[in-house]
């Protein structure tokens, strides 16, 4: 099995990389946006767990974060 590698020049390197970071942040921040949804709604319809809202929560600022290093990743 012979594998050919792809050489990929700096350029499209670096926009796959800046793409693939766009992706993540928008996935991060999608997901955070969800989560603090339910854990909100749950709230105000009656039903929740002090635990699993907080837990919800830090979570979600977690994925927030996680998408604000994606961002400035590309704007060095």
């Amino acid at each position: 099995m012979d594998k050919k590698r792809v050489e990929i020049d700096e350029d499209k390197r670096r926009d796959l990389h800046e793409s693939f970071n766009n992706r993540i942040s928008y996935v991060c921040k999608l997901a955070a946006l969800v989560i603090a949804v339910v854990a909100f709604g749950s709230v105000i319809l009656g039903q929740d767990d002090k635990t699993f809202v907080i837990l919800g929560l830090c979570v979600s600022v977690a994925l927030l974060a996680i998408a604000s290093l994606q961002d400035n990743s590309g704007k060095k």
